[in-house]
């Protein structure tokens, strides 16, 4: 037994002279009115009527106190940026299934309004699926919990009916914003790199740009972002990535020119005739980091700048991944399949995770600077937020990590003939105590599977630390020292983060184990 816890006529005559007057500009011209799209035959965006460019960069609300949103926004302003982009994590705002939260840090739309009240307008990532090295790649936990087997980011129905109700929601949020409404919002992406997942379903893209257009409208401008396999050769993750009708864009970091040619040049190949805008979605300035990730290369400044003038010199938009990264507060970090992210997601961004300004932030203000004819000049930066050098912090002991049985009376306990998994234990986060009385005893205790780490206690005294895949290594047998029958065997489980790329259905728990002699 396992225990585990966790005026009909004249009105209408009014309104249409309010509305003729609001189509026109003070001097009397005719104003376009608000809208966004991708003008093909041309290669360009027309915002309102009028050719476009954008310069923009990733910022996350949900990695920042919303204290810090408007400070953040215009340390991003004032590199001359006319925009930002962001994902929309569905387990941000879903956590538990049917409770939805758009308030607080979870209020994108004051982020996005924030943003357009300095001069920059949104390119919205609405998923479902959104990686961004994020817990379990922004989808809910609850999915695998609800049906272990169902089979995620394909056209499994009982993936894309819990995927409409979400974007049910979701849309209610996202119409006010859309520029045909005179909101910031351009363009709505639809997944993520999603040429790059192993099952290929264009069913599933197809539902995706249907539920998109039923919901936001057809006029809303959709677009897809796909990468490159990792020697930079071939098309083949927008073969599956793009999306008939969506506009396909690509994402590369610092490179060489003639990369820069190629890649454009593979994305014109899934674009109506060979035309379009060209667009960069995630062009790289830095990296995430694992945990125990020793050393981490970085592309030059020089490199990064010099790509960045080559792909705006081809007519190019560009969004810069991240331009500030932030923080994965709480236990938000996903995982890679060799280790966990860690807590920070500075990322090695122009703007520190403290708000601090990098050397490269002022070699991207002065080439946005020399451009001819940007609308958007640069402002002046913010002052660098003041330091404070804190005296000694004292930390009270609460409790030893293997003393958690003492947190047993304020916890929910489950009794069970077989280990629960947090999913079974409807526990998203952080870790779980097994316990068990020991009928029979033998020196080894054999678990081949844990996720991710299980620190094992008998009687009280720790006994080691089982491992699953951090860099490599794993540790599935352990030796019980001093075993005897009617001990009590305890294994912590941690749930480090759930996978953020490859998608697979990370339950978090052990498999049964064997306790075996010598």
């Amino acid at each position: 037994m396992f225990f585990s816890f966790k005026v009909m006529t004249s009105r209408l005559l009014l309104l249409l002279c309010c509305w003729t007057a609001l189509a026109k500009h003070r001097d009397g011209t005719e104003k376009n009115a608000p809208s966004f799209l991708v003008d093909y035959e041309n290669d360009r965006f027309l915002l309102d009527g009028e050719p476009f460019r954008y310069i923009s960069g990733s910022i996350h609300y949900f990695r920042i106190h919303p204290d810090q949103w408007l400070d953040r926004l215009k340390r991003v302003r004032a590199l001359g940026f006319n925009a930002i982009q962001y994902y929309v994590p569905w387990n941000w705002h879903e956590v538990e299934r049917g409770t939805f939260d758009f308030t607080g840090g979870r209020d994108f739309a004051r982020f996005s309004r924030l943003a357009e009240s300095l001069g920059m307008y949104t390119l919205l990532r609405m998923g479902p699926y959104s990686c961004g090295e994020w817990e379990n790649g922004g989808l809910p936990y609850w999915l695998i919990a609800n049906d272990k087997d169902i089979v995620q980011r394909t056209n499994d129905t009982r993936f894309t009916s819990e995927v409409s109700r979400w974007f049910s929601v979701l849309s209610t949020q996202i119409i006010p914003l859309l520029r045909r409404n005179g909101g910031p919002v351009l363009m709505v992406q639809i997944e993520n790199e999603y040429g790059s997942y192993y099952a290929c379903d264009h069913n599933y893209n197809n539902f995706l740009r249907d539920e998109a257009w039923r919901l936001l409208g057809k006029d809303t401008q959709l677009y897809t972002t796909d990468n490159f396999p990792a020697d930079g050769s071939g098309e083949g993750y927008l073969k599956c990535g793009a999306v008939d009708g969506v506009f396909a864009t690509v994402d590369f970091g610092p490179t060489i020119p003639q990369n820069v040619d190629k890649y454009f040049a593979i994305q014109r190949k899934f674009l109506p005739n060979g035309r379009g805008p060209l667009v960069n979605s995630e062009f790289y300035p830095g990296w995430l980091v694992l945990w125990g990730q020793r050393e981490q290369q970085l592309p030059s400044d020089e490199a990064m700048i010099a790509t960045a003038k080559a792909m705006w010199d081809k007519g190019a938009s560009i969004n810069f991944y991240m331009i500030y990264g932030g923080t994965n507060f709480g236990f938000w970090n996903g995982a890679e399949t060799n280790a966990p992210v860690i807590t920070s997601y500075d990322y090695s961004a122009p703007i520190s995770e403290n708000g601090d300004f990098t050397p490269v932030y002022m070699k991207i203000r002065n080439w946005i600077k020399s451009i001819p004819g940007w609308k958007n000049e640069p402002t002046n930066p913010p002052k660098s937020n003041e330091k404070k050098a804190y005296p000694t912090v004292s930390m009270q002991l609460m409790m030893p990590i293997m003393q958690m049985e003492k947190a047993r009376k304020y916890a929910s306990c489950s009794a069970s003939t077989n280990p629960l998994s947090f999913e079974d234990l409807r526990w998203q986060f952080g870790y779980v105590l097994y316990y068990t009385k020991l009928k029979t005893c033998g020196t080894n205790l054999t678990i081949e599977k844990v996720h991710d780490f299980g620190y094992v206690r008998l009687s009280g005294k720790p006994q080691g630390r089982f491992v699953k895949n951090f860099w490599d290594k794993n540790t599935t047998t352990i030796n019980l020292k001093g075993c005897q029958n009617g001990d009590t065997l305890e294994i912590i489980v941690e749930n480090q983060g759930r996978q953020t790329y490859e998608t697979i259905n990370d339950f978090k728990v052990f498999l049964l184990s064997r306790n075996t002699k010598g």
